[in-house]
């Protein structure tokens, strides 16, 4: 309820009623006491907040940067139309061209043809199959 001025007025002269409007407050001890402690517990968490944020910024950034990385790969392949890789071959050392063949297990096609190495002209006693040595009669 709003403070009655000290002089006593008539009806005539004013009027009084109540209505909210804004206006300057100032706090008293208790209540700025109580704004500190609020403001502690805010900054607090904020902080926590703070950190997790770049917790999950970290986490997502090397997602992305993997992601990136998997499209940036896939996009060479699909313009190149190949990539390097490990591919299963049957190698055949061919003494009369003198040449060593790979050729794909999965399609037959040549993908490396050099000449034969000084090993390959070596024959390795070890190689040979159980089956294939004779029996002893």
């Amino acid at each position: 309820m709003s403070k009655k001025p000290d002089t006593v007025l008539t009806v005539k002269d004013s009027k009084f009623f109540e209505e909210k409007t804004y206006g300057k407050y100032e706090f008293n001890e208790k209540e700025l006491a109580e704004i500190a402690e609020k403001m502690s517990h805010a900054l607090h968490n904020l902080k926590i907040a703070e950190d997790e944020l770049k917790s999950l910024s970290s986490s997502m950034k090397a997602k992305i940067n993997g992601f990136e990385a998997e499209v940036s790969i896939l996009s060479e392949n699909y313009r190149n139309k190949y990539e390097y890789k490990e591919i299963l071959c049957d190698v055949e050392l061919n003494f009369r061209t003198k040449k060593r063949i790979y050729r794909r297990q999965d399609t037959g096609q040549i993908i490396i043809e050099t000449d034969l190495r000084k090993e390959d002209y070596q024959e390795n006693l070890f190689d040979v199959e159980p089956e294939a040595v004779g029996s002893p009669v």
